[in-house]
């Protein structure tokens, strides 16, 4: 788990967790393969998406390896999140990219601020 100024950051392996809400948005990316995210009327496949706060949600990772950024819902990342969206290919690829550099790097503040 990393904490920043506005976010968490936890890095986590889970399957089918019951579906809850809380006061974070969060952007889950997939380190492996696609995840499934359902929410009491939609379920997506998945390598990335965010999620607005106060959604009530669950995931099944089947075991992938998930980065899960939480945004307290009175930060400004969080209030940009209004919708429920699938995040592009190359997004993620980008964010796994930047994670693996920071993993294996140094893990300086400002290696994290990059990633």
């Amino acid at each position: 788990m990393y904490e920043a100024g506005n976010h968490l950051l936890v890095c986590a392996e889970y399957s089918d967790p019951e579906l809850h809400k809380h006061n974070a948005a969060h952007i889950m990316i997939s380190l492996d393969d696609k995840i499934d995210i359902m929410t009491r009327s939609e379920r997506k496949k998945c390598h990335g998406i965010v999620i607005p706060s106060g959604v009530e949600h669950t995931a099944n990772t089947d075991k992938n390896k998930v980065l899960i950024f939480l945004f307290d819902n009175t930060t400004t990342i969080a209030k940009q999140i209004k919708n429920l969206a699938i995040l592009s290919d190359e997004a993620v690829n980008e964010v796994i990219k930047a994670y693996y550099c920071f993993e294996n790097g140094d893990k300086s503040n400002s290696c994290y601020r990059e990633l």
